[in-house]
């Protein structure tokens, strides 16, 4: 009985010091938007499974209970508002074709804008909620900020000077040029394209001319007028006594970053130890529905698998558009899955199946989904490359256009052009994948 007793001790010895290692992790993630947060998911629930206290501000609450895991809703109403008022379609259709360089060019300084613009209105709401004010008037203790400090959240480096803590960045969209500039990592516009481009490493004369304008562009506005602004907002929502650094400062004192890419689709780039590439942890092995499971497998042709992500709305776009591909589908004339959003779609030929959601994953994963009809963000190209399903793509912002011409690059892809999108060139494509051999 003794010797029981002497080996239960000892038991509980080797079990302190797991306890006493577990951290007090703090992770703000307010933007309403699934694909940002799905990324990183695995890795918070993960780390709550290893024994360390998480707690996570979003708008996503997890599906089943999870020890150590704390939820708390931070819903960014407006800014959700925002998303789903968007109609990417309209969007694109106000750009001409992007052959014109000088049209491509004044695009990407639009969307430069718009990120500026976006990144106010989303800290004020942050600021003035009454959940995140109740968080920076806690008195809780924390070992570990994570928060997306890259996409207009750089008033959130906050945290990391109020619980006196280190902060970790993520990136949900490769690398932008602003995480180079705060993290000490050489940002050479000669031969490093932003990611807002598609261009090459080796840009000729006027694409380097251009890369670098918009470079200037985004430093001087964001020194002079974005960050400034920023830095007011945080002041505003707290008090003196805080004694807040400029936030510059902060975003400087951001310990790593974690890049939701992977090598293969970004350019050869100089790279300090602490921007660290971790994308595709949130792939999964994944069941098909029996219903889902029985269509693909008995579809002798195979399947074609269309989704444009969870934030553009396949509803939204024109009737004529929507004619163009329905007939492209039926001419093609295999099984086609579309994930569709929004209104309905009138005399849907039978060999196309609508849903709002499909387990991507897993459609992804079956030996008879033979193409990915995609807008190429970067979960889609990472989950595409895993489970070497070939695309076409057709890309609308972002990092979309350069995700999609690296699967071009790299021979797994066929880009169609949104102002292109018609039967003939959609069948083409498909049929160029789709009778390829290799």
């Amino acid at each position: 009985m003794c010797h029981i007793s002497h080996l239960l001790a000892g038991l509980l010895l080797l079990l302190i010091p797991a306890y006493l290692d577990g951290a007090r992790i703090l992770i703000v993630l307010p933007l309403p938007l699934w694909s940002h947060y799905q990324q990183f998911q695995p890795l918070w629930e993960t780390l709550a499974q290893r024994g360390h206290q998480v707690t996570v501000y979003n708008a996503f609450p997890p599906t089943k209970p999870i020890p150590n895991f704390k939820h708390v809703n931070f819903t960014m109403a407006k800014s959700k508002e925002f998303f789903d008022s968007l109609n990417h379609f309209e969007f694109k259709e106000q750009v001409d074709s992007k052959g014109h360089e000088l049209i491509e060019f004044w695009y990407r300084f639009r969307t430069q804008r718009l990120l500026f613009n976006f990144g106010l209105f989303l800290s004020k709401e942050i600021f003035a909620d009454p959940t995140f004010q109740a968080l920076l008037q806690s008195n809780d203790k924390y070992d570990l900020i994570i928060t997306e400090n890259y996409f207009g959240q750089e008033s959130l480096t906050v945290l990391g000077h109020k619980f006196k803590a280190p902060i970790i960045a993520e990136t949900s969209y490769g690398t932008p040029h602003n995480c180079y500039l705060f993290m000490g990592n050489p940002n050479l516009y000669s031969y490093m394209p932003d990611y807002k481009f598609t261009y090459s490493s080796r840009m000729n004369f006027i694409q380097r001319l251009q890369n670098t304008a918009l470079g200037v562009f985004t430093h001087i506005v964001g020194d002079f007028w974005y960050f400034p602004q920023q830095d007011e907002i945080m002041r505003q929502f707290s008090k003196p006594s805080d004694n807040l650094p400029y936030i510059k400062t902060m975003m400087q004192n951001i310990s790593a970053t974690f890049i939701y890419s992977d090598p293969i689709l970004e350019f050869q780039r100089p790279q300090v130890s602490n921007l660290i590439h971790v994308g595709g942890i949130h792939l999964k092995e994944d069941k098909l529905p029996k219903d889902l499971e029985d269509i693909m497998t008995n579809s002798p042709g195979g399947v074609i698998y269309v989704s444009f992500g969870s934030i553009i709305q396949a509803g939204k776009m024109s009737l004529g558009m929507k004619k163009q591909l329905v007939d492209a589908f039926t001419k093609i004339g295999l099984t086609v899955l579309w994930r569709w959003k929004g209104g309905p779609l009138e005399n849907v030929p039978k060999n196309i199946i609508l849903r709002s959601w499909f387990p991507q994953q897993a459609v992804l994963a079956h030996p008879n989904c033979r193409l990915f009809i995609s807008h190429g963000g970067i979960n889609s190209v990472l989950e595409a490359i895993h489970y070497a399903v070939p695309m076409v793509g057709i890309s609308f912002y972002g990092d979309q256009p350069s995700n999609i011409k690296h699967m071009v690059d790299l021979g797994s892809a066929v880009e169609l052009d949104y102002h292109n999108l018609t039967e003939k060139s959609v069948v083409w494509a498909a049929s160029t994948i789709l009778n390829n051999r290799r």
